[in-house]
């Protein structure tokens, strides 16, 4: 069973993409193996082990997709985000969001994020 207390704690305190390698350790820690993010909902998707779903808002807001996927722009809200130049999660959900990205999904097994638009399209995906 996820532990609430615990992941809402991990997922609060991750403050910056540079800080995210120790947020998916702590992940894998407690047993989740994958999660979505939905950009216009703020949600975040959680699977662990077990095959327990859990769906939580914890520390970013909705966002207005823009009707037009652009790869270029994503790339770069990527990489400012791993340079830690972004002071919090929610700033780089706004570049994602105008972008054209409707989600994400962090797959931990596999050590890959993969960035969606719309019609399911495969954005990007990165390597954690």
């Amino acid at each position: 069973m996820i532990d609430l207390e615990k992941l809402e704690s991990l997922v609060n305190n991750e403050g910056n993409a540079k800080n995210f390698a120790q947020l998916a350790k702590g992940l894998i820690g407690m047993g989740i193996i994958k999660y979505d993010y939905y950009v216009s909902d703020g949600l975040y998707r959680y699977y662990d082990q077990y095959g327990e779903v859990i769906d939580l808002k914890l520390n970013a807001k909705p966002h207005t997709i823009m009707p037009d996927s652009n790869k270029e722009t994503l790339a770069e809200a990527i990489r400012v985000a791993q340079t830690g130049k972004l002071s919090h999660f929610d700033d780089f959900c706004q570049r994602a969001s105008l972008s054209g990205v409707l989600y994400w999904t962090t797959d931990l097994e596999a050590r890959l994020v993969n960035y969606y638009g719309w019609g399911n399209e495969l954005m990007q995906s990165e390597p954690i």
